[in-house]
């Protein structure tokens, strides 16, 4: 789990995620519902990036939470996207749907 502003170059925009195939309830992008909403002093994080069941990764990543980490895997259906902040809580998303693929894009744009 992460959230992209905490890499600069990430801060001010908004993300949008795109599932293309082999969505599931098993497999979508996972997230913290109303984390965008905490203090950033309520949640501890890696200094640099982080590995995670041997895959390493260029973000840095969520080592504690003073809150509740309830996590969800929205699922958005066939022509829809899930818009979020770069605040939110997100990530660690392994596809626990084995019999299927998952194929998504996720994009971020920033005002100019």
């Amino acid at each position: 789990m992460h959230r992209d502003v905490w890499l600069d170059r990430l801060r001010d925009g908004i993300n949008i995620y795109f599932p293309v195939a082999g969505s599931t309830p098993d497999s979508s992008l996972t997230l913290v519902p109303g984390s965008h909403w905490w203090p950033e002093d309520r949640t501890e994080r890696t200094a640099g990036g982080a590995t995670y069941n041997g895959t390493a990764y260029s973000v840095p990543a969520l080592k504690g939470s003073n809150e509740p980490l309830e996590l969800v895997r929205p699922n958005p259906g066939p022509e829809q996207v899930l818009l979020f902040s770069p605040y939110l809580l997100h990530g660690g998303a392994l596809n626990l749907n084995s019999a299927a693929t998952r194929i998504s894009l996720e994009m971020r744009f920033w005002a100019v």
